[in-house]
């Protein structure tokens, strides 16, 4: 697992170098590849666990942070609302399975603030994890005012990979809104548009269900 983490990392770091042809940000790359792993935390609700919260991993990470550091999840549903700060940099999230490692939040109304994780911090890594906003369910929605922005992530940062991942939610669910980001072998739901923002990013290998909604307004009925 080691050096499949290893050999991930540097096929995005390979795709940055390729898509940005810059001196600094090569030299940066592969710097960066010759450092290894030096700290690695569990999470997990029951047994024995470093800690019980993904955010109380998270804020145990020094500020400025420059070393590679993993974080275990256990399997269970984590209720967290999650925030990566942007000077804690290289933090490499990793659940055993999408259906066995969930991050879930109800929250919605600001594209940028709501959901259950906001990425601020570059190089930041998830393997096998399920993000998902629960706010809008798909279920018939009686008023247009009750169809809310709900991301299941909001990426605000320049780096991110995603490995094995799935994301779920109706409207807005996947917030790329910065930087470079890459996506394989990733599950994405939601209604159009269900991937969104300014991000200039790659996705490979990417299964998705795009989902029709119907307003009930007055006596009309709309699909979206």
């Amino acid at each position: 697992m080691k050096s499949l983490i290893i050999t991930l990392l540097a096929l995005l770091f390979l795709y940055l170098t390729v898509s940005v042809s810059s001196r600094d940000l090569e030299h940066k790359i592969h710097k960066d590849l010759s450092v290894d792993i030096v700290k690695t935390v569990v999470v997990g609700q029951n047994g024995e666990a470093d800690f019980k919260t993904i955010q109380a991993a998270i804020d145990s990470i020094p500020s400025g942070n420059k070393n590679w550091i993993k974080i275990n999840l256990r399997n269970g549903i984590y209720n967290e609302k999650i925030q990566i700060p942007a000077d804690k940099q290289k933090i490499i999230m990793q659940g055993k399975t999408t259906s066995e490692v969930i991050i879930q939040y109800n929250d919605a109304g600001e594209s940028n603030a709501s959901g259950p994780i906001i990425v601020y911090a570059e190089y930041f890594v998830a393997i096998n994890i399920t993000f998902k906003n629960t706010y809008n369910k798909i279920t018939p929605i009686e008023s247009y005012n009750e169809l809310k922005v709900a991301p299941s992530i909001i990426l605000m940062a320049d780096k991110a990979w995603f490995y094995g991942c799935t994301f779920i939610s109706v409207q807005d669910t996947l917030a790329d809104l910065v930087g470079r980001h890459y996506f394989q072998n990733c599950y994405i739901e939601g209604a159009v548009d269900f991937i969104w923002g300014g991000g200039q990013s790659t996705y490979q290998v990417i299964s998705y269900i795009s989902h029709k909604l119907w307003l009930n307004i007055g006596m009309t009925n709309i699909a979206l």
